[in-house]
């Protein structure tokens, strides 16, 4: 208990990997010769045990990151390191990373997979020891976590600071795949996306103009409702009486047992047709009388949009799915939302 064992097959891997490594080959390229060879993941291997998660998809491959968490990780040498990430308050659940002064690392807790010599050889090919950044650096831009390849559904990451583009890192592990390699600069995306809200604004304007016009064609609609509301109420009050006048008149022996339930079912069944009837009213008052509508009112302001902020894009974009033609998916929010009028849209546009 408490004690790692040793899965030999992984272990191979692994031994390949610090290998490769510190003779020179790149992360990308221990990647693909790993993929090349059908080797699996980690999320491969505790596929079916305890460790699994279940977010892992089934259907993945060796990465250039991937590899280099195994080759900063202690684990292979046979050390224990506690206290990566900890709760910064006190009753939540969310946790930050720790700094690296304050994890506690034990050595030689379990058997080692790989030598501390190769593991040093191979951490001087990653550039030296693991150095961690001063601290979490918020990214803020507007298309953080938005920008999808449409071949291996893989999120791309934002490169460069002067001119930021997007290019699918998967080829870099995955050769053959269908990925689209050339970059794809961000202001593109950015202008893409707000023409595309703007598109989806100027429908929301004019689906608010067929509103208020319906809606003032509703006002004379909700009166007559209302005249068919109250005699409805009337109705049911009248049944109610009828039905306690006809058991008075059963408990005063005027009507038989037999009469009495023929007569007192027949006026269950008027009483529940009305109030089904009632029910059907009061909810066409109500749709009558709804003046909110979440596309219109997100989108109805946009019309004149210049600049994608990140709150905009917090709040309608959806996501960006590049595809290896240069061709742009984009999927916005609140679009199945979109009111029941003449102006037609859809919940994707394409550039």
């Amino acid at each position: 208990r408490h004690h790692l064992m040793i899965d030999s097959e992984a272990a191979d891997v692994v031994k390949q990997i610090f290998c490769m490594v510190a003779e020179g080959n790149s992360t990308a390229k221990v990647a693909q010769v790993l993929n090349a060879e059908h080797a699996p993941t980690p999320s491969a291997n505790k596929a079916g045990t305890s460790s699994a998660h279940a977010n892992w998809s089934g259907d993945n491959f060796w990465s250039r990151k991937m590899v280099s968490w195994i080759i900063r990780d202690r684990q292979y040498i046979g050390s224990f390191v506690y206290g990566k990430r900890v709760r910064d308050q006190i009753g939540v659940h969310r946790q930050v990373k720790a700094k690296l002064d304050d994890w506690i690392i034990v050595d030689d807790r379990h058997d080692p997979i790989v030598s501390k010599e190769l593991f040093l050889k191979a951490q001087e090919q990653l550039g030296g020891e693991f150095r961690q950044t001063s601290g979490h650096v918020k990214q803020d831009y507007p298309l953080h976590r938005k920008v999808y390849c449409g071949v291996c559904g893989m999120a791309i990451v934002r490169r460069a600071k002067k001119a930021p583009y997007y290019c699918c890192d998967t080829p870099n592990s995955l050769p053959d795949t269908g990925c689209c390699r050339d970059k794809i600069y961000e202001q593109e995306i950015l202008d893409a996306v707000t023409e595309a809200i703007r598109m989806q604004a100027r429908c929301a304007v004019e689906a608010k103009h067929i509103i208020e016009a319906k809606r003032k064609q509703n006002e004379s609609d909700i009166l007559s409702m209302r005249v068919e509301l109250r005699n409805l109420q009337v109705l049911q009050e009248r049944i109610t009486e009828q039905n306690r006048g006809l058991y008075e008149a059963f408990v005063d022996r005027k009507l038989n047992r037999d009469i009495y339930i023929t007569k007192k079912a027949a006026l269950r069944q008027h009483l529940k047709e009305i109030s089904e009837k009632t029910k059907s009213v009061e909810q066409r008052i109500f749709k009558a009388k709804s003046e909110h509508n979440d596309f219109v009112e997100c989108y109805g302001k946009y019309t004149e949009l210049d600049e994608l902020t990140n709150e905009i894009a917090s709040d309608l974009l959806k996501r960006v799915t590049i595809w290896p033609d240069g061709r742009l998916d984009i999927s916005l929010n609140y679009v199945d939302e979109y009111p029941d009028v003449q102006c037609q849209t859809q919940d994707k546009a394409s550039f």
